[in-house]
């Protein structure tokens, strides 16, 4: 129903508030009688009653659809996921508690006709800045800048995305065992040593027992492979008896095929049990089922902790920062190890074993009033005290304080999202110094402690 037609009805109930029969008033004012006969007794419309269970205002929807628009033309353009998180985040701070549903962004987008999900083309971003009108020719690139699902504007085929990722190897070597623990990763960079400007000044408690190395490419050899079984596997794994033979379960890569390493295995009571050629797929529980959660978790906190850059700002400490949080969540939990194992019938052996990981929300009411929803609440508790609060001049001064909460939550929420991005760019602009970390001549390879000394180091010259 129309602003005008809202209007007329107002004012007709006012009337019949004054005195005046529900026909007479009708009539003058030119509405339904049954309309008005339901709008008097308190009964909503179908259109007032779905306004009522949106978690997200009319007002609130608008300025996200508008944000969608804007970061799209900016190159930002925002995945579900993402879009959710944010609007999620709206919500918040307007008050409420309630948790969006997974099916809110379709719902969404059937209420919003300019908007839709479009294809994502990842561009650099110095293509995407130097682009005029008459530029037609355009780059992909491969590795974490993929394509994608986003939301942009409903008449566009498609749209670009800025891409400001380098691309580099970087091999992890993990080991999980059928009750559900894993071995700290050792992480493999391309280059001729470990560097202490690839990590972290602070916050690195996370890689306090993770393994650092360096090859040409970043990828593992026979040497690695080796140093690898005798300071990670072997230690870690070391049975309370002694005489207790392990199992290790490892594919067929050249590495762990040289008569060292299985000497080595075999001196220290541990049974190798090569799996079949190109079948790792099948047989191993990582590839099964972990490695594409982690796989999943640790695109979504890259391109996450990456999000809204403008320049090539990337670097180790993201995919360290994107890994560490991902490992956390994946391999710190025992399920998905265990539900790796299940599906690929290693233990218990069964070949139809399925992954299951249900995932399951809970949904709370409202908490302090701040947004028009909680005006609204209000307004009717108010009107069941004083029906003076239900006529038409209250009802607005209701809707238009109710418009401007909202409208400040938003801008709000818009507002400590771009300083968190010029927060993280003034972050990774900062210039730092470069210097090699040297191992203890006991051990292998570097561990975080090692890092730590490099870092005082320079601390301590300044």
């Amino acid at each position: 129903m129309g602003l005008a037609a809202q209007l007329r009805a107002a004012k007709a109930s006012d009337e019949v508030a004054n005195g005046r029969s529900i026909r007479a008033a009708s009539k003058l004012h030119q509405v339904e009688r049954t309309y008005l006969r339901r709008r008097i007794e308190g009964i909503q419309t179908q259109e007032e009653y779905n306004k009522s269970r949106q978690k997200v205002t009319d007002v609130l929807e608008d300025r996200l659809a508008k944000w969608i628009v804007t970061q799209g033309q900016l190159g930002y353009a925002p995945p579900h996921a993402r879009f959710r998180a944010y609007a999620q985040r709206l919500l918040i701070k307007s008050g409420s508690r309630e948790r969006l549903g997974k099916r809110w962004v379709t719902r969404f987008l059937q209420r919003h006709h300019e908007v839709r999900t479009l294809k994502g083309r990842a561009i650099d971003y110095r293509r995407l800045n130097g682009a005029t009108e008459a530029t037609y020719e355009f780059g992909m690139m491969e590795g974490m800048g993929e394509n994608s699902l986003v939301l942009g504007e409903a008449f566009k085929k498609f749209i670009l995305l800025r891409d400001a990722f380098k691309h580099a190897w970087i091999s992890v070597i993990a080991c999980i065992s059928a009750d559900g623990r894993a071995l700290p990763p050792l992480i493999i960079f391309s280059g001729v040593n470990v560097q202490q400007q690839w990590f972290p000044d602070t916050e690195d408690q996370p890689y306090e027992d993770w393994y650092f190395t360096a090859s040409s490419n970043g990828w593992t050899n026979t040497d690695i492979g080796l140093k690898w079984l005798r300071e990670v596997f072997i230690p870690h794994t070391k049975p309370a008896n002694p005489r207790e033979w392990r199992l290790l379960i490892i594919d067929g890569h050249n590495s762990y095929t040289t008569e060292e390493f299985m000497w080595t295995c075999l001196i220290n009571r541990i049974y190798i049990v090569f799996l079949p050629s190109h079948s790792s797929h099948v047989w191993q529980p990582l590839d099964v089922g972990v490695f594409s959660v982690l796989k999943r978790r640790f695109r979504y906190w890259f391109r996450e902790r990456c999000y809204g850059r403008s320049s090539e700002a990337t670097d180790k400490t993201d995919f360290l920062w994107a890994l560490a949080t991902a490992w956390k969540e994946v391999m710190g939990v025992s399920r998905y190890i265990k539900q790796g194992f299940k599906a690929s019938g290693m233990w218990p052996v069964d070949r139809d074993r399925a992954l299951k990981s249900p995932y399951v929300k809970k949904s709370d009411g409202l908490d302090t009033p701040k947004s028009s929803k909680d005006l609204k609440i209000l307004e009717k508790a108010l009107i069941k005290v004083d029906p003076a609060f239900g006529k038409a001049t209250g009802r607005l001064l209701f809707r238009k304080v109710g418009k401007a909460l909202d409208i400040s939550n938003s801008e709000l929420t818009a507002l400590e999202n771009h300083n968190n991005q010029l927060t993280s760019a003034l972050e990774k602009a900062h210039p730092k110094k470069l210097k090699k970390v040297e191992t203890d001549p006991n051990q292998e390879f570097v561990r975080l402690k090692n890092v730590r000394e490099v870092k005082a180091g320079l601390k301590s010259n300044l």
